[in-house]
């Protein structure tokens, strides 16, 4: 197991930040203006996350451009300005070479980025307000976007044509959407690319992508819209409710209640055969879509539902919580039982993404910060630390106990530690004075990083006799072989 559980991408505060890539320590000097000396600060988060389709880079919107971060390092590696707003909405192309930005309400430009080389390579105008929604069709060579608020359009661009230079002047729509009367607040392709569905918060509007044509209105807002990825079913969010739609017919084909208030996010599992919903109630609903039926509500969360995701394996769901509650809570997608809490970020998590390959959980907050988790996950709280300790010469990993955590804490803690080979693994408690109150077996254990909670050596706070100990110092000795070490904690009642 990788020694890193989680990196924190700093978007602010930049006399704390410490990049590890050589091109980005000097990221305050980036496309300054003119006049500018240096950038102090790295924005506020205004805009999805995402992943590029390899796993290697994340990409998020902030209130200065878009930053380009790697994945594994959680290095800056890169800054892509020119949008005279804040960076509303983010999206690679299916091949990872192009990200498609959008802008706030002073630019209404959507700008198409080489990602590799890190050049501007379209401008696309017409739009009258903010970039709303921005998505690529399957193959990638049809990027669509949605106005928001005063501009009611949905527009076409052909990627490939944009880049080559022809079909008239740049920047110019392959079609423009007018169907809806309000602005647009979701867009999506259909698996086949053949069909756009967009909701504005009175219509939902089909098109043609081949043809460029309108084909039909169905009777319902939608805050959100997105298809199956079989492509059978059409989901929809309308005030506190989800209508699923037959995708051939377009025939509404259950009303799902069961929010007690607004629907603010959905999704469909990865086997089309689940719906998550998540809503202002603070709870999350995960629904059968073959008869509607509600397998059980998520409770935990405190605060209204911002954002939900499947893992790509279908077996867990992400949800993200708001201002009172700035947590991910982890859920087994067929149970739904609660398999973890990440606690980290100080304010409302904007977006939780899962890398492509389900190894990693990214999450974005108004706390100016991005979470990057690795996945799957045992469950944890906040302050498992970083434990790496390396051998100089050869890179080799050394044995070594990093400190408890929580510490100080009651009743119970964890203790992370490392081994470079494998070991019968033995931790021994003991008071102040010395004495030895509790004897853990832990047993054999495989060389690499014991930091997870489901990983680490656990202690409850009893004594051997089940009594629980007093508040105080203690000491913890981890033996493993020849190896031996020890750590002072605190017990606090």
């Amino acid at each position: 197991m990788k020694a890193r559980l989680f990196l924190t991408l700093t978007l602010f505060l930049v006399s704390t930040l410490s990049l590890t890539d050589a091109s980005a320590k000097n990221y305050t000097q980036w496309h300054l203006p003119k006049e500018a000396k240096a950038r102090i600060g790295k924005g506020w988060i205004s805009s999805n996350i995402a992943f590029s389709p390899n796993n290697n880079l994340i990409a998020v919107g902030t209130s200065i451009g878009t930053w380009i971060y790697d994945a594994q390092t959680g290095g800056a590696l890169n800054l892509f300005t020119g949008h005279m707003d804040v960076v509303s909405g983010i999206a690679f192309s299916p091949d990872g070479k192009t990200l498609a930005t959008g802008g706030g309400y002073d630019d209404k430009t959507v700008q198409l980025w080489d990602v590799e080389t890190g050049k501007l390579k379209a401008t696309l105008t017409g739009h009258t307000s903010r970039i709303s929604s921005i998505v690529f069709s399957p193959d990638g060579e049809i990027l669509a976007t949605g106005g928001g608020w005063v501009d009611t359009t949905v527009r076409l661009w052909h990627v490939a044509t944009l880049f080559q230079g022809t079909g008239g002047n740049l920047g110019e729509p392959k079609a423009i959407f007018t169907g809806h009367t309000r602005g647009v607040n979701s867009v999506a392709f259909h698996p086949d690319g053949e069909v756009l569905v967009s909701g504005s918060s009175n219509t939902i509007c089909l098109w043609d992508i081949t043809t460029g044509t309108y084909i039909t209105t169905l009777a319902e807002g939608a805050r959100s819209v997105v298809f199956s990825s079989d492509g059978y079913q059409l989901a929809s969010s309308s005030g506190d409710r989800v209508i699923l739609w037959d995708a051939a017919s377009l025939r509404q084909r259950l009303t799902i209640t069961g929010h007690l208030s607004g629907v603010s996010t959905i999704a469909f599992s990865p086997d089309s055969r689940t719906l998550a919903s998540g809503g202002w109630d603070r709870k999350v609903h995960l629904w059968d879509i073959a008869d509607g039926n509600n397998r059980a509500p998520l409770i935990g969360h405190t605060s209204d539902i911002v954002s939900v995701s499947f893992s790509p394996d279908g077996k867990t769901l992400a949800s993200s919580g708001s201002w009172a509650d700035p947590t991910i809570r982890l859920w087994d997608a067929t149970s739904g039982t609660h398999k973890g809490t990440l606690i980290g970020h100080r304010r409302r998590i904007e977006s939780v993404a899962f890398s492509p390959d389900g190894k990693m959980l990214a999450s974005a907050s108004r706390d100016g910060t991005i979470l990057l988790w690795e996945f799957p996950l045992a469950q944890r709280t906040a302050g498992a630390p970083l434990l790496s300790a390396k051998d100089p010469n050869n890179n080799q990993v050394l044995n070594a106990v990093g400190q408890n955590y929580p510490n100080p804490f009651n009743p119970e803690t964890w203790i992370p530690y490392q081994l470079a080979a494998s070991a019968e693994v033995t931790v021994h408690i003991y008071t102040a004075n010395g004495t030895l109150i509790r004897t853990l077996a832990v047993g054999h254990r495989p060389a690499s990083v014991h930091t997870h909670q489901g990983d680490a050596v656990y202690w409850d706070g009893k004594n051997e006799f089940g009594e629980s100990v007093a508040s105080g110092v203690y000491f913890y000795t981890l033996s493993a072989g020849n190896f031996r070490a020890t750590r002072k904690m605190l017990i606090q009642k």
